[in-house]
């Protein structure tokens, strides 16, 4: 197996040989995009690393070790990755990679760890593999070590265990990249990942390298710009009081910059960064995280992954770029406290369920429904509305009503300007549906009255109705019949139990 790629190769390698930020470049370089020239050591280059590795003590030590006190022996076996030695064929590919960078006149480089399992969508692993800047022809046998070893890093390995991912198995590739010197750089997000708004795209930026942002050393410029429009939305000063520049004899420096007060991207240089955002991810076909640098006025991009910090509508529930913008309050996470989907029984019980406490509107006009409704069932979780419900009462009466179930997520809603989310027309019918649902919850005044007037009283028949209902559902299920007429019959006893008992102590309670 082939141990070196370059972008000049006519063979896409695989993300297990080149790891997924290899592979990235790769591909975004092999399309056109302005990826600073690079070579990636295989995984096949480290293999006799790894080999020797594992018939070590440490790394036997650190198979037998559990998962708590994983720690300690993870470090031992990198310590002792750093002080391998390059055999013969491994110089020899070395030997490539130094006539690859002279060939294009590159003398310093930036060494990046590049995993088989990094830049997934369910795993970045970013900024926790090592990344080496600045490094010239004497210090490279040195970083490429370092970046080997990383893949042995505690971080690394808590990291795997988390997401279920083998920590005895450190396969690792290396990217050996031209090394840009930015004068200004960071990162962008193709979506708002703040308010899942999928028409902005945010960028966060300092001065010299992109270090200081992905680190965390400063708090960086941010800028959000509408994709659709192309206009800056917004611009917020950071506190840049140190950025990391290039030094041109190898490594870098920090020290503070000529006008941290200032700005660090033009209003040009904003709306050039969104728009390779945007062509990044038109080109993967998913929201996207890239870095990237600005030397010069040249515009550069160091780096694309998946954006893993982000809420996944289902497809139906994405808006064309440009339309009205909806609000959602997932009820399966705030009220209920299920991260998981619901399956497509689940969905269809749930809407059942919903309808028949509905049952005053009759079978053909009920909330139910997505085009429509107030609160829905879609693709295995349970949506409310918020701008629909906030056009019709205000936003202050939102918040009282759910607050019965959801206090944090009221919180949120409190804060927020729900303006942009309050839909110009309401869907047919839905206004009819909802004097119809105000007035059919006169019914439940009266107990309310009495939850809230003699709670004592109410706690005692509350608990008692609880019980009576607990022993009407085990005869149920306890009886022979189909699965249809229990979950009819359960659902309709739950219902009348949530009308008529639970909905007066939850209100009292909220009061």
């Amino acid at each position: 197996m082939a141990q070196l790629f370059t972008f000049k190769d006519s063979s896409i390698p695989t993300i297990e040989q080149v790891g997924g930020k290899g592979l990235s470049l790769i591909h975004l370089a092999n399309e056109g995009f302005p990826v600073p020239i690079a070579a990636v050591l295989s995984t096949e280059f480290f293999q006799p690393w790894i080999e020797r590795l594992e018939a070590s003590p440490e790394w036997e030590a650190f198979a037998q070790t559990k998962a708590d006190d994983v720690a300690a022996a993870a470090t031992a076996v990198k310590k002792s990755a750093q002080t391998l030695a390059f055999s013969e064929d491994q110089q020899q590919t070395l030997s490539k990679v130094r006539q690859h960078l002279q060939a294009e006149d590159i003398t310093l480089v930036a060494v990046r760890s590049s995993s088989p399992e990094e830049d997934l969508e369910g795993a970045s692993f970013a900024g926790i593999y090592e990344t080496i800047l600045g490094v010239t022809d004497d210090g490279l046998k040195a970083a490429i070590k370092t970046c080997f070893a990383s893949a042995l890093d505690e971080r690394v390995v808590a990291y795997k265990q988390e997401r279920g991912f083998d920590p005895l198995d450190p396969k690792i590739a290396v990217v050996i990249q031209e090394q840009i010197a930015s004068g200004v750089s960071g990162v962008a997000f193709s979506l708002n990942p703040v308010n899942n708004c999928y028409d902005e795209c945010v960028i966060n930026a300092n001065f010299g390298l992109g270090v200081t942002v992905v680190d965390g050393k400063i708090i960086p410029d941010q800028f959000i710009v509408d994709r659709v429009t192309h206009v800056i939305l917004g611009k917020t000063p950071g506190q840049k009081n140190v950025a990391t520049y290039l030094k041109a004899d190898g490594g870098t420096e920090s020290k503070a910059p000529d006008s941290p007060s200032d700005f660090c991207l033009s209003d040009e240089q904003v709306l050039a960064v969104t728009s390779l955002t945007a062509k990044v991810e038109a080109e993967y076909g998913k929201p996207m995280d890239i870095e990237w640098a600005y030397e010069g006025e040249q515009l550069y991009l160091l780096q694309a992954r998946p954006i893993t910090t982000y809420y996944r509508l289902p497809d139906e529930m994405i808006t064309p770029p440009g339309e009205q913008r909806q609000l959602y309050q997932d009820q399966l996470v705030t009220e209920q406290g299920l991260a998981e989907d619901m399956s497509p029984l689940g969905c269809d019980l749930y809407v059942k369920f919903t309808s028949e406490m509905m049952d005053w509107l009759g079978p053909d006009e009920s909330f139910t429904t997505f085009e429509r409704g107030l609160a829905f069932a879609c693709a295995g979780r349970v949506y409310t509305h918020v701008g629909r419900m906030a056009k019709v009462i205000g936003k202050k009466n939102v918040v009282k009503t759910l607050r019965i179930a959801d206090d944090l997520g009221c919180r949120i809603i409190e804060a927020m300007d729900l303006k942009e989310y309050l839909p110009k027309k309401l869907p047919k019918g839905f206004l009819k549906n909802f004097i119809k649902t105000g007035l059919g919850a006169v019914r439940y005044v009266r107990p309310i009255m009495k939850a809230s007037r003699k709670p004592d009283e109410y706690l005692h028949y509350y608990q008692d109705e609880n019980a009576r209902l607990g022993a009407e559902l085990k005869a149920e299920y306890e009886r022979e019949s189909s699965f249809g007429h229990f979950a009819s019959t359960s659902l309709g006893k739950v219902n009348i139990h949530m009308n008529q008992t639970q909905l007066s102590a939850l209100m009292v309670s909220a009061t």
